[in-house]
């Protein structure tokens, strides 16, 4: 690091588009017009979990990529700050 182009290395990681209507997939979908063609920016990739066992597959991705959890979202819930139970975070117990 310290070079000038280091800040090239940086890049903007969008999970939400809070001020956008709808549930999740419209909000996302919304991010990804705003975001264009940018290249300092993009929307975190978003799967459906289709159980217990695809969600300890991803988890455990997650955490061998040096990630600490993943966060469980309702597609359909609208967003709204804070904690809700909309969400739930999954990490691994130490």
């Amino acid at each position: 690091m310290g070079r000038c182009e280091d800040h090239l290395a940086v890049a903007f990681m969008v999970f939400d588009a809070p001020d956008a209507a709808g549930g999740l997939g419209l909000r996302l979908a919304f991010a990804r017009r705003a975001i264009g063609l940018a290249t300092h920016a993009r929307v975190i990739d978003h799967a459906d979990c289709s159980g217990p066992d695809h969600l300890r597959r991803q988890l455990a991705r997650v955490i061998s990529a040096g990630g600490e959890g993943i966060m469980l979202r309702s597609a359909s819930a609208s967003w709204r700050p804070g904690r809700s139970a909309a969400w739930l975070k999954v990490s691994q117990h130490l």
